[in-house]
């Protein structure tokens, strides 16, 4: 046999060798396949999201617009609820859903120079946001209004709920005195009925809740509770169902809420 022919009987047998192999492969004709386009994924379908909060804006009364919302339970009875020193409008936020579900119209807002509200952050003027705000719900045809407020947002709120006519006023660890917010004179004129509440652990702010209750023009009780939480922190104490049954007491009947003292 000559070596031309030699070598094509080997090349021979060995190509029947690799296609029968090959065609014993598993999944060959998967492998040698080209590619199935990987299908699209569907569209994630879109969680339906609960209407947003009303957001409202307003002026102060030196011009300052301010951000806020409105939690709207529908009732006729206004509650403007002013935050405490360094947080902002959402520390009430738990609060006013509270309202809302009692019938209340709540409002909550930044003080000027927090969150998206304009203005620089001056504690001195912070009633004039106050007011602002009172004005707001006066304007959305409501008339029995009361002022509510942590901390500075208290001190702010005697003096506007001084100036202006309210139904009540509420403080949580107010300070008579804050960074050139002075309330002296407010608290002494306050004649609408006063509730003021804090801690007796509290530092100075058990002590100035005392000092609003006997300088009063009209009725007004101090409410001190248990332990050392300040502003709007003590609904999440141990005495926070007593300071929030006391609060929402009064909204209901704030001369008979303060005629028993403090």
């Amino acid at each position: 046999m000559d070596r031309k022919r030699l070598l094509g009987i080997i090349f021979a047998a060995g190509m029947a060798l690799i296609i029968g192999f090959g065609t014993c492969l598993p999944f060959a004709d998967q492998l040698l396949a080209p590619p199935t386009p990987t299908p699209s994924p569907e569209a994630t379908p879109q969680a339906t999201t609960p209407p947003p909060l009303d957001r409202v804006a307003f002026r102060t009364t030196d011009g300052v617009l301010l951000e806020g919302r409105l939690y709207d339970g529908g009732g006729m009875t206004g509650v403007v609820l002013a935050h405490m020193f360094p947080a902002d409008q959402e520390s009430w936020a738990p609060f006013a859903e509270t309202l809302k579900a009692r019938g209340y119209k709540a409002l909550i807002f930044n003080f000027r120079g927090y969150g998206r509200s304009g203005g620089n952050r001056q504690v001195s003027q912070i009633d004039k946001d106050v007011e602002g705000a009172i004005a707001y719900l006066r304007g959305q045809g409501i008339h029995r209004i009361f002022v509510v407020g942590a901390s500075m947002g208290g001190t702010a709120s005697v003096i506007a709920g001084n100036r202006q006519e309210v139904a009540g006023v509420v403080t949580l660890s107010s300070p008579r005195i804050f960074q050139g917010l002075d309330a002296t004179q407010a608290g002494m004129g306050l004649k609408v009925p006063g509730l003021f509440v804090a801690a007796e652990d509290d530092g100075q702010a058990p002590v100035d809740a005392r000092w609003f209750q006997g300088n009063a023009a009209g009725p007004a009780r101090a409410l001190v509770v248990s332990g050392d939480a300040h502003g709007t922190n003590i609904f999440g104490a141990p005495t926070g169902d007593q300071a929030r049954e006391s609060l929402l007491s009064f909204l209901e009947d704030p001369v008979k809420a303060v005629g028993g003292g403090g």
